[in-house]
């Protein structure tokens, strides 16, 4: 995994796979707590983590039997993989074995196609299924979930501790990477991390706010296949899922990149390979008007 790191960097990125004994956790500013952050994680219980033949990944429960992450993710057979609940409203933790494994094709891990399916042997029923989303808006604000170790700002604790984290952040960019757009070829959401000093916006070029969030955050390696969530009507819903990031720990300024769901490729992929639900509630309002006086996706720098 490191070697695929080192050879993604060089296109100007880093996959944010997982790593073999523990994995980097959400990474939230410094004016937080990791208190805060789990608390903030804690009512995500379809959140999961994965054990992937030894390698660790978050995924989120779409279905009662199915799983999404994300494809870089996959390094082990279905017999070697394990999904981790970690169901905090009943106060219970429980395992599942994956019976198949569905993977979309693509070139690479940026082309808008890194995704996953992973079918579980027996369906969970304790804890509701998230829907995806028909879309999302750059500007608007959402929430990353994922597994792994302490991780605030530049100071990383290397300890692991099982638990879901959770951190906002603006989405900056929707298609083409603002950052490296010769390696960033695909339907993705961008977002880069805020500090305090409103010094390390490195979206900037898209118009992207120095101001950092009360929570802001970023995602770092273990948090690939996480969801990036989007809130509609009090419903948080996914819209795209972890695919990487600049910097490996989650450091000010670091760029990430998650696939998004909604481009017809993906959703036309998860809706053939699992029962998973995409709301049917249309954009928020005001993105709704905004596309009918732009005359469509396209004005806001989708690449389908």
């Amino acid at each position: 995994m490191k070697t695929l790191a080192k050879a993604v960097a060089m296109l100007g990125g880093l996959i944010l796979g997982g790593l073999s004994g523990g994995a980097q956790a959400v990474t939230i500013n410094a004016t937080l707590t990791e208190a805060d952050s789990k608390a903030l994680a804690a009512p995500f219980d379809a959140v999961v983590s994965l054990d992937l033949g030894g390698a660790l990944c978050t995924g989120t429960l779409v279905s009662t039997i199915h799983i999404l992450t994300a494809r870089h993710c996959i390094l082990a057979t279905p017999a070697a993989t394990t999904v981790r609940f970690d169901d905090k409203t009943n106060g219970q933790t429980f395992s599942r074995g994956v019976s198949d494994i569905a993977n979309m094709v693509g070139q690479n891990y940026e082309d808008g196609t890194d995704i996953s399916i992973l079918t579980m042997v027996q369906p969970v029923t304790s804890i509701a299924p998230m829907r995806l989303a028909a879309g999302a808006l750059v500007g608007e604000g959402a929430r990353l979930v994922g597994y792994g170790v302490s991780a605030v700002a530049d100071a990383i604790d290397g300890t692991p501790d099982g638990e879901r984290w959770a951190a906002d952040n603006t989405i900056d960019n929707i298609g083409q990477s603002a950052v490296f757009p010769q390696s960033m070829i695909g339907s993705l959401l961008e977002a880069d991390f805020d500090n305090p000093t409103g010094t390390s916006n490195s979206l900037s070029s898209v118009g992207s706010s120095p101001t950092m969030l009360f929570y802001e955050g970023a995602p770092a390696v273990g948090d690939s296949g996480g969801p990036l969530l989007v809130n509609r009507g009090g419903e948080w819903q996914i819209a795209g899922v972890l695919t990487g990031g600049t910097e490996t720990y989650g450091a000010y300024g670091d760029v990430s990149w998650w696939t998004s769901v909604f481009s017809p490729a993906a959703r036309g992929f998860i809706e053939t390979n699992s029962t998973a639900v995409f709301a049917p509630v249309p954009l928020p309002a005001s993105l709704a008007l905004l596309l009918v006086g732009l005359g469509g996706l396209v004005a806001l720098r989708w690449r389908v």
